[in-house]
Parts: C-alpha cells; sequence; structure tokens
C-alpha cells in the first residue's frame, strides 16, 4: 500500500521539549546553584546580584514552560517542566540550607521551639530532596535506555535504507506503541520505485535483531519522481 503522509506543524519547540526531561544531572546543576546562591549571600565580597541570577537562571525556564505547554495542550511537557521547577526549587533550597547551616547559621540550643521548627522545616526538606532523587533516578534510568533504542534503531534504519538503493530515502520514524514485548514502529520513507515484501520485511528482522525484540513495522512511502539533471537541462 502506497501512502501520502503531511506531517502536522509541531508548536513544541525543541527548548521546550528539553525542559520536559529532568535528570539526575539537573539534580545536580540545581545543588550548586544553591550553593553559588548561598555563598554569594554569605560574602560581602560578592555581588548579591549573583544569587538572585542563579536562582533565577535554574527556576524561570521551567516555569515559564509550563505555562506555555499549558496554553498550547501540551500536557506532557508541562508536567514534565513543573518537575523540573519543583527539583530545582528543592535543590536549592537544600543546598542553601545546608552551607547556611554548616556556616553556624542555626537556632540556639535553648530556643526550643526555633529548634523545633528548624528541624521540621530541616527534615521536611531532606525529605523532598530524596523524593525527588528517587523520581529522577527512574527517569535518568529510562533515558538511558531510551537514547539506546533511539540509537540502534536510527543506526539500523539508516543501514537498511541505504541498501534498497538511492531511489529510497528516510524521511523520519516514531514509536507508536507497545503490545506486550513488541513495539509497533512507523517508519516514513521516500521513493521513485514501490518496495517488495521481502524488502520491508528484512527491514522490519533487521530492527528487530538490533533491538533483541519482536517488532511491528509500518512503512509509510511517498511516492516521488526524480527528474535526470540531463534530461531537465535539454
Amino acid at each position: 500500500m502506497v501512502l501520502a503522509v503531511i506531517v502536522p506543524q509541531r508548536n513544541v519547540t525543541a527548548e521546550m521539549v528539553g525542559r520536559s526531561s529532568p535528570t539526575l544531572l539537573d539534580l545536580a546543576v540545581a545543588l550548586a546553584s544553591g550553593a553559588a546562591a548561598a555563598y554569594a549571600s554569605s560574602r560581602r565580597d560578592v555581588a548579591n546580584a549573583l544569587a538572585g541570577v542563579a536562582i533565577a537562571v535554574a527556576l524561570l525556564p521551567p516555569l515559564a514552560t509550563v505555562g506555555l505547554a499549558f496554553v498550547i495542550g501540551a500536557e506532557v511537557v508541562a508536567l514534565g517542566a513543573a518537575l523540573l521547577f519543583l527539583t530545582n526549587l528543592v535543590a536549592i533550597v537544600s543546598a542553601a540550607g545546608l552551607f547556611f547551616f554548616l556556616m553556624g547559621f542555626h537556632p540556639d540550643v535553648g530556643e526550643k521551639d526555633r529548634e523545633r521548627t528548624f528541624r521540621g522545616g530541616l527534615w521536611g526538606t531532606l525529605s523532598l530532596l530524596i523524593a525527588i532523587t528517587a523520581v529522577l533516578a527512574t527517569l535518568t534510568v529510562d533515558a538511558v535506555q531510551q537514547s539506546r533504542f533511539t540509537h540502534a534503531v536510527e543506526a539500523t534504519l539508516e543501514r537498511e535504507v541505504g541498501l534498497l538503493g538511492q531511489d529510497v530515502t528516510l524521511e523520519d520514524w516514531r514509536t507508536v506503541g507497545r503490545r506486550g514485548s513488541t513495539v509497533a514502529i512507523e517508519v516514513e520513507l521516500q521513493s521513485a520505485t514501490d518496495l517488495t515484501d521481502q524488502e520491508a520485511q528484512h527491514v522490519e528482522n533487521a530492527l528487530a535483531t538490533s533491538l533483541d525484540q519482536p517488532v511491528d513495522l509500518a512503512l509509510i512511502i511517498t511516492r516521488v519522481q526524480r527528474l535526470d539533471a540531463g534530461a531537465s537541462g535539454s
């Protein structure tokens, strides 16, 4: 079957997507930003503006992404950006709190009420940090697995499409779903000739071998007519 597909324009930018998948690296950067902001606030010889800049760079971009993503209806991107915002906020507060504690900023032993409040805030912040770290650890593992999956699919498709000849070019591909251990993949091709069932089956088998799991492949082929440069010039 030969199908021509028009891909709609996407409103979600690459920058927005990049702020919707936080990992442990983002947590480490936020912790460093919090420590730098606390250091800048505690030293007279360091500009106070540095603390504001460090916090603004960590908090404003993901928060803006949340609003923009909700406006265009990209709820998944909005939730991912919200998680990044929460990650940065908790990490900055945790790192700054620890830095100030080590510098001696804590209630005196005799101030029971303030000490109780201080401990409650300390344990609450630590609990949030541990919870976010656990979530980000899971997301980081998923991101690594997805990166390996993407690399394997792209490398296999480039190799197999190259074997089909110069008349066939790879336009795009996407994962459309999973059924048990089988992954469904759509591949968009441009071709000046029809592909045989054997050629399509060979591509599917190559993907299954590369991914080490069953693959349900759907080829979306757009027929094109390639003009001979010499013929058109005459």
